[in-house]
């Protein structure tokens, strides 16, 4: 069983206030590696197509193929069935409705995939516009760090 995600950061905010800059600083730290945009948590308010409560090898790879994980895995150098295989090693252990817990797993395996290309140990999302997201993402991480810059 591989650990969950508990305690990430999240940089949010206006657009062009700081948030690439911060984040690049963020990720020369020895333990912090930040991660590109990938606007996860507008898909889960925007998409209301998916069915969070089945995930299946088909809603695996449309989900890939429909948002920016695949762009993400792309530069981590990670192929869909190594997404898959990371994905299928997640169990979450806290109370959430399998919605959420399907939901986290995903946002998990993007951020240990991250965390285990760079070897480091706390993970950073820089995504402005998940500042409209800011209660789903303390839903799912009530420990997270959420940096708004202005």
């Amino acid at each position: 069983m591989t650990k969950e995600i508990t305690k990430p950061i999240f940089i949010v905010g206006c657009p062009r206030s700081g948030t690439t800059i911060l984040a690049k600083i963020l990720n020369n730290h020895s333990q912090i590696a930040s991660a590109t945009e990938i606007h996860f948590f507008n898909h889960l308010t925007k998409l209301k197509k998916y069915n969070w409560q089945n995930i299946d090898d088909n809603f695996l790879k449309t989900l890939f193929k429909e948002t920016r994980i695949e762009d993400f895995c792309s530069l981590l150098k990670v192929d869909f069935e190594e997404f898959k295989a990371q994905f299928e090693s997640i169990t979450i252990t806290n109370s959430l409705a399998i919605e959420e817990q399907n939901q986290k797993r995903i946002f998990d395996t993007l951020m240990l995939l991250l965390l285990k290309r760079n070897n480091k140990e706390v993970c950073c999302e820089k995504t402005p516009q998940h500042l409209l997201s800011v209660a789903k993402i303390l839903s799912l991480y009530p420990d997270a760090k959420i940096i708004h810059l202005v």
